[in-house]
């Protein structure tokens, strides 16, 4: 076991290394102008604890809420997914009582611009 899987609360957790923070995608830059009336909103954010699985896509502490942009690319047809990501909120909300919220692609599309394409 790596030293990384026992600080870990996740017994699922298959850390990959660590590189910083990744280009967000077009429909988290999406996310991110619908969230612009929250200075707060932390990009990228990763919980506490060793755990570097879970980068969240938006996260307001003040309020314990993330929200993530499933894209279609990531969510719409991978088999499984919508199991992990129930397990990873799930995680999410028992380890460190933060509430995800997901908005799938078409919806956040229509919110943003009144469209879905």
């Amino acid at each position: 076991m790596r030293a990384h899987m026992a600080e870990c609360e996740d017994p699922d957790c298959r850390r990959v290394a660590c590189t910083g923070p990744q280009s967000p995608t077009n429909l988290e830059r999406t996310l991110y102008t619908l969230l612009t009336e929250f200075p707060t909103v932390e990009r990228e954010w990763r919980p506490p604890g060793g755990c570097c699985r879970y980068r969240l896509d938006a996260y307001l502490p003040e309020y314990a809420l993330n929200f993530e942009a499933d894209g279609a690319r990531w969510h719409r047809d991978k088999p499984g997914q919508p199991e992990r990501d129930a397990k990873r909120d799930a995680h999410l909300l028992a380890t460190h009582a933060i509430v995800t919220v997901r908005l799938g692609e078409t919806e956040l599309l229509q919110r943003a611009y009144g469209h879905s394409t």
